[in-house]
């Protein structure tokens, strides 16, 4: 099921205060469940439309605010309040980078006046981001007993996911550097895997390690795409090819694993009826990839999603079978895409 609400819901009048005394205890304060949120069906709702009626807003009793693949927007709400004697300077992280257009307004809550905003979004260039951040992280600072709303328009066709988060800035410095040296780690191995097999097949003339250094590489651009790495670091200029980034090398990345197992599993000899299924779902995948420059975001994602799914499992499916007829390699082929498979998996859902 692709639809995922993973909040529950109720109508609340008033919203209660996020004091920043608990943001300094723990230096990351979670506050998406103190969040209420308004639709905007018709995506015609201002900042001067919700401070002049002052609408009402619902809340989200849960840590996670998802509401799956929609194509309305949504407002959210966050009251915060320096309960502290001394000036505190913060972060307000909106912590999911695909999303295409976010504007964010401070408001003053005592006189209903705005007194700051900020547009940003994948769909627009990176430098239009405050904070040169993979995500979207905007700084704020607020005298002793002062207070502030913080009102977020979101608009997207990819998930609406919102998580929300307070970070004091020395431990979002902390946990931004072990994410960058876990994710470059991981990465440059895959990198060398992907050039190791590149040479190999350069040496041998065997296509199955040309397949399999496209598939790595189709992965580790995906993987780029989906964290806001990519955006950041190697094409911050080109926010039509962020859009599809994710869709063009999710899509290589499978459809050149198909034909890697079609090769490894030597298909051709053991199942020349799958031999030939395999190639024309390999083929699915790259008309997926043309696709991504005609449709809309919205349909080629869910094409990808539904192609994440099939193109996997049936190579997996392949494997077993292979292995219960005493094929030695596709003993090896299903142990280790077991863990890639369940990724996947986890990813999609």
């Amino acid at each position: 099921m692709i639809l995922i609400v993973t909040a529950s819901f109720s109508v609340a009048s008033e919203q209660s205060n996020i004091y920043l005394s608990s943001l300094s205890k723990a230096g990351e304060l979670p506050i998406s469940d103190e969040t209420t949120y308004l639709v905007d069906y018709n995506n015609d709702i201002t900042i001067h439309t919700i401070l002049s009626t002052q609408p009402a807003m619902k809340s989200i009793q849960s840590q996670v605010i998802n509401f799956g693949y929609v194509k309305h927007s949504y407002w959210f709400s966050s009251s915060i309040e320096n309960d502290l004697s001394s000036i505190q300077s913060f972060l307000f992280e909106v912590g999911y980078p695909l999303l295409d257009n976010i504007a964010l307004y401070l408001v003053d809550p005592a006189t209903n006046t705005l007194l700051k905003e900020y547009k940003t979004g994948d769909s627009l260039p990176f430098d239009s981001r405050p904070l040169d951040q993979p995500g979207f992280v905007f700084p704020i600072e607020l005298k002793a007993s002062e207070a502030v709303r913080v009102l977020i328009k979101v608009s997207t066709q990819s998930a609406m996911q919102v998580p929300l988060t307070l970070w004091e800035p020395m431990t979002f410095n902390s946990s931004t550097q072990a994410k960058s040296l876990f994710f470059g780690s991981v990465m440059g191995i895959i990198a060398i895997m992907a050039l190791y097999n590149l040479f190999l097949f350069m040496s041998v003339r065997d296509t199955s390690y040309l397949f399999f250094s496209i598939f790595l590489s189709g992965y580790i651009i995906a993987e780029a795409a989906l964290t806001g790495i990519g955006y950041q670091v190697f094409w911050p200029a080109l926010p039509n090819w962020n859009e599809i980034a994710i869709i063009v090398s999710a899509n290589t990345a499978l459809a050149a694993l198909l034909m890697f197992s079609r090769q490894f599993l030597s298909l051709e000899n053991s199942l020349p009826r799958a031999y030939k299924w395999f190639k024309l779902l390999a083929l699915v995948g790259f008309i997926n990839v043309a696709l991504a420059f005609i449709l809309p975001y919205s349909i080629t994602i869910i094409a990808t999603l539904a192609y994440a799914l099939i193109s996997p499992l049936v190579g997996y499916i392949a494997g077993i079978y292979l292995w219960r007829t005493g094929f030695k390699p596709a003993r090896y082929y299903t142990v280790a895409f077991t863990a890639f498979i369940c990724a996947v998996t986890v990813i999609v859902l």
